[in-house]
């Protein structure tokens, strides 16, 4: 009953062209099944493995696995509490180009969001590529504008 009420939901929001993410991936609740059963959009790693990762191997092997596993699925991964450049750095290097946390900025209220920000669209189809935001282009990377892509990467920019 549960699950199928999450399904109803889910459903429901990206009808009305909202994208939903598997939040904490890793930890708690959220399991594979969940995965195989609901239509997610994106996988978001718990930040409890990515803070730190340079200095944790058990932790590199966990957020490759998890990196693959969403390749895999054709999802978008993304990773949450991302502190450091280093671990940035890492991220990028096993495959996950999007990412959340401290490093690229501190949350903010809603009315301190520019325009620009508050207005955008977004599609209900999600896992186009072409939609894909590279978060690691605050901090470091450069968008070509030109090619709308990132200068060493494949992700597109936000434009």
């Amino acid at each position: 009953a549960d699950e199928a009420n999450a399904m109803r939901t889910i459903e429901s929001l990206k009808h009305q062209g909202m994208c939903v993410a598997l939040d904490d991936f890793g930890t708690g609740y959220v399991s594979l099944h969940h995965l195989r059963l609901l239509p997610f959009d994106k996988i978001k790693i718990d930040k409890t493995f990515t803070k730190n990762l340079v200095n944790d191997s058990e932790a590199v092997k966990l957020v490759k696995a998890i990196v693959g596993l969403a390749i895999s699925l054709d999802l978008p991964v993304v990773a949450e509490g991302i502190e450091s450049a280093a671990d940035a750095d890492m991220l990028k290097a096993l495959g996950c180009v999007q990412g959340q946390g401290y490093l690229f900025g501190k949350p903010l209220p809603a009315q301190m969001i520019s325009p620009p920000l508050q207005s955008r669209s977004h599609s209900p189809e999600c896992r186009s590529t072409a939609r894909r935001r590279a978060a690691f282009s605050a901090k470091g990377a450069r968008c070509d504008r030109a090619t709308g892509r990132l200068r060493g990467s494949s992700p597109e920019c936000d434009g």
